[in-house]
């Protein structure tokens, strides 16, 4: 009688045997987050991806850019070209938007949905004069706001 060659039979013994021989690796997740991600942001020449499971270990850095991964609030800040730079600042259940002192004539305004046809309305607050910044206090809380400077 003559033995048939089983090539499947074959490959199935090599991978059984090599199973038996490789050891496990120990590998360890020591830290987590799972947080609300994914898509695109896009403006002012800039592109932000965000993926949910990205790495969060230290803050992402290029050229004059940081960004730091966590919770983001309702509260976003929009480069107007020109403008001071606006920077935000958590108080508690509130967030400090704050810009150069020596920036005059700009208004602060806002908008809840972010689009080409947004209607911006001054914010109203009259912004307080504090170590050569002006600072406008708003709630943290109440749903999506974007933050503009923009001079009349």
């Amino acid at each position: 009688m003559k033995a048939h060659f089983s090539p499947l039979l074959a490959v199935g013994s090599i991978v059984f045997s090599l199973t038996n021989v490789l050891p496990a690796q120990d590998l360890a997740i020591t830290s987590f987050a799972i947080a609300n991600g994914g898509g695109k942001s896009t403006g002012n020449g800039f592109t932000l991806r965000g993926t949910i499971g990205q790495p969060e270990k230290a803050p992402s850095t290029g050229g004059t850019l940081k960004v730091k991964g966590g919770f983001w609030s309702g509260i976003v800040v929009v480069q107007t070209p020109g403008a001071p730079i606006i920077q935000l600042s958590p108080a508690g259940s509130n967030v400090i938007l704050s810009w150069d002192a020596n920036a005059t004539g700009y208004r602060l305004q806002v908008t809840p949905l972010l689009r080409s046809n947004a209607t911006w309305t001054d914010e109203g607050t009259t912004p307080i004069l504090e170590d050569g910044r002006r600072r406008v206090t708003v709630s943290a809380t109440g749903g999506m706001r974007y933050y503009r400077l923009r001079k009349p």
